[in-house]
């Protein structure tokens, strides 16, 4: 059991899993997760490659959701800590394997996802709305994300 999918974060989860098995949102997702994987092979230096869902061809999004981008991350390379104050996140796992840690109260937890069934907890992350998190890819490839934010416009703020 997946434990950031809470039954505040569930259903949410669930009409999303059900918009990502749409076959036209899936091809979407792959010519995303191209294009910010070559920013990776571009620029050897940066941690993680960021390209928006084109949203012009696709169903609309699930009630409550308002955005998504896609995000290639370098294997064994952390992510900057960030939070989002105006946004819930939700994290699917498109391909490869990592970790979102989280803080919860003093102490940073790992939530272990990537490939697998079911989907729901395997799959996918839930980060409340203006949580501290960071995103750690596992093994030899890319990790390849897709953000889903309840924000058409989220705040992205760094921890130092």
């Amino acid at each position: 059991m997946n434990p950031s999918i809470t039954e505040q974060f569930r259903s949410t989860c669930q009409r999303l899993q059900r918009y990502v098995e749409d076959p036209s949102v899936q091809r979407n997702l792959e010519a995303a997760a191209k294009s910010a994987a070559q920013q990776l092979v571009d620029d050897p230096k940066l941690a993680a490659g960021v390209s928006p869902l084109d949203f012009s061809s696709l169903p609309p999004l699930p009630d409550g959701v308002a955005s998504c981008r896609v995000a290639a991350m370098r294997p064994g390379l952390e992510f900057k800590r960030e939070r989002h104050d105006n946004s819930e996140q939700f994290l699917f796992s498109i391909s490869g394997s990592g970790e979102t840690r989280v803080l919860r109260g003093d102490t940073w937890e790992a939530d272990i996802y990537g490939t697998g069934e079911p989907a729901l907890d395997s799959r996918w992350h839930a980060t409340p709305r203006n949580a501290w998190h960071q995103s750690v890819a596992h093994g030899s490839d890319p990790w390849i994300l897709a953000a889903f934010h309840t924000a058409t416009k989220v705040h992205d703020e760094y921890m130092e």
